[in-house]
């Protein structure tokens, strides 16, 4: 990098460029005065001669073209006894010179020579002096000179400074293009870092999916079988044992669909919805949720938007979220449930920003603990807790960000140590009004004696279980392993069918494309599919109707043998 010069370093070297051609002009003037001395002493015996003969007017004619050629100023001769015999002025100077001649800015150099004349071999005789005089015009040169030096210098000072400014601002480009590239170099890693995050997510969303899949397989058989074998017996303590067997399938059950929230993969059913009446309804469950120390308080916008959304993943996210603010508090305190109409970039009070958007805002505050940067960080990482061993799986935020997400809404958090943590869920705000209730379809009026059910599935004991369950429960059931053999047991039968029940992942023949080839023999035919993880394989948006309808794997004899009853009662109704 350059070094930066000294203040005083452009003035000193002006003064020694100034003192380097003022001493060449001095070295010059004296030069140009020791020629003229030899010309006004070259001309002296050409004069001594004239005067010798006393032919003035040649003398002054030589003497003026002379003085003429060479550009002096004043000749005088002078006589033996130094009088002045002859003074002539070639021209008049102009009346600045005679004003710097009077002030002395303008000096005369004087050029004496002896005027002799040779009478005889070996004889001299002085017969006066010839004196010259040259007014040195040399200052008009060294001002000109001068104020040339001193603009050079200016400009060359200014020529520096500018190189300075140059350099610098050159300095300070790179500077800022390294700060730039630092910044995209910075903003690239973020990038690709929560690009891998995101990839790590998926992947681990996609395996809790499979997981969750193939675990509510086997509690569907759990259920299933414990229920009906406590429906079957008498015996108290085996009822006893089967009643545990239930929970236990519940506790897994809980597991499976918070992973299946996780991933995002929960089969939702969205209708618009009055936030507030969903809170309302469900504010006696988070009350007990929360405990006795902890004191439950609702803030609620009365003017607040409907939103769009599943209200049972919304109780879902509410009751995650209350119980995630209790863990954070030791001993009493509060948790506040807070709704607000947020136009954003906007937030609730005390909580983060959410992002520009119309949203119905959903805030959940607690005066806990609150957390630092690195948990806050880590606050929706799934399998994440700072509780105990054995006191948290680490998926409560998780399946709240999971579901949001699935929602179309946006999920944030603010936090400070020992200032409590705001959760806010930003829904959505739709226009649309919250439609009326429809009313269930009355299940005693099914026949079950002749209500003919064609169940599939590829697990022989999930199909055994849920055939037992409809057996049990009056059903005449159908069972196929595959949808060819579907196929050919609904072609072989004589009378139509009532209601297709269907796993949605088969191999072969899936249960979408089973439903299709059956419909077009029987275009009324009603089909509830059945699926541990039915939103890999439904499009986007479906929704139940009482034509068509998704019952999520695991459920039990008497939930299966339900939703069968309300399908036909539909149908006997239609």
């Amino acid at each position: 990098m350059r070094r930066a010069q000294r203040p005083g370093g452009a003035v000193l070297e002006n003064i020694l460029l100034v003192g380097l051609f003022v001493a060449c002009l001095l070295g010059w003037s004296r030069v140009r005065f020791a020629h003229e001395q030899r010309a006004i002493e070259d001309l002296a015996p050409i004069v001594a001669s004239y005067l010798w003969e006393l032919d003035l007017s040649q003398a002054w004619q030589g003497s003026r073209v002379i003085l003429e050629a060479e550009g002096y100023d004043r000749l005088t001769i002078l006589d033996a006894n130094d009088r002045v015999f002859l003074d002539m002025t070639p021209t008049s100077p102009s009346t600045v010179e005679r004003s710097l001649r009077a002030i002395g800015l303008m000096p005369a150099a004087v050029h004496l020579a002896p005027l002799v004349h040779s009478r005889a071999p070996g004889e001299v005789e002085r017969i006066g002096t010839l004196r010259v005089e040259h007014y040195v015009t040399d200052l008009f040169v060294y001002v000109q000179l001068g104020a040339l030096l001193l603009a050079v210098g200016l400009f060359r000072r200014g020529q520096r400074q500018r190189q300075a400014l140059e350099h610098e601002a050159q300095r300070l480009a790179l500077v800022e293009a390294e700060a730039t590239k630092i910044q995209a170099e910075a903003r690239l890693a973020l990038r690709e870092r929560q690009l891998e995050e995101k990839r790590n997510l998926e992947a681990l969303g996609r395996l809790a999916a499979g997981v969750a899949h193939d675990l509510n397989n086997v509690l569907t058989v759990v259920f299933a079988s414990s229920e009906l074998a406590r429906d079957l017996t008498e015996n108290p303590v085996a009822r006893s044992q089967n009643d545990l067997v239930i929970s236990a399938a519940e506790r897994a059950s809980a597991l499976t669909r918070q992973l299946l929230a996780f991933g995002r993969r929960q089969v939702m059913e969205p209708r618009v919805l009055d936030l507030n009446d969903v809170i309302t309804a469900f504010r006696p469950i988070l009350e007990r949720a929360v405990g006795d120390e902890v004191r439950l308080g609702v803030d609620l916008d009365p003017d607040l938007g409907n939103i769009e959304a599943d209200p049972a993943q919304i109780e879902q996210v509410l009751l995650n979220l209350a119980v995630n603010a209790r863990d954070a508090i030791d001993g009493t305190g509060l948790v506040e449930v807070v709704t607000r109409n947020v136009d954003g970039p906007g937030a609730v009070p005390g909580g983060a920003d959410l992002p520009p958007g119309r949203w119905v805002a959903l805030a959940v505050r607690d005066t806990g603990s609150g957390m630092d940067d690195e948990t806050l960080q880590r606050a929706f990482e799934p399998f994440f807790t700072t509780k105990g061993e054995g006191e948290g799986t680490g998926l409560g935020l998780a399946t709240v960000y999971g579901i949001v997400r699935q929602s179309k809404g946006e999920l944030t958090v603010a936090s400070r140590l020992g200032e409590g943590t705001v959760f806010t869920v930003g829904l959505p705000r739709t226009e649309a009004r919250v439609a009326e209730r429809q009313a269930r379809p009355d299940v005693s009026r099914v026949d079950r004696r002749t209500a003919r059910i064609l169940l599939v599935d590829d697990r022989d004991d999930v199909r055994e279980a849920m055939a037992r369950s409809l057996s049990v429960h009056g059903y005449t059931v159908i069972t196929a392993a595959d949808g060819l053999e579907a196929l050919t047991a609904a072609a072989e039968l004589r009378s139509p069918l009532d209601l297709l029940v269907t796993d949605l992942t088969m191999p072969g023949i899936s249960g979408r494309e089973l439903a299709r080839k059956l419909r077009d023999q029987q275009p009324d035919l009603r089909v509830l599919y059945v699926s541990g993880d039915a939103r890999a394989v439904l499009e986007e948006g479906f929704q139940s109707t009482a034509r068509e309808a998704v019952l999520v794997k695991p459920f039990g004899a008497s939930a299966l043998a339900t939703r069968v009853g309300e399908m036909l009662g539909a149908k006997d109704e239609a």
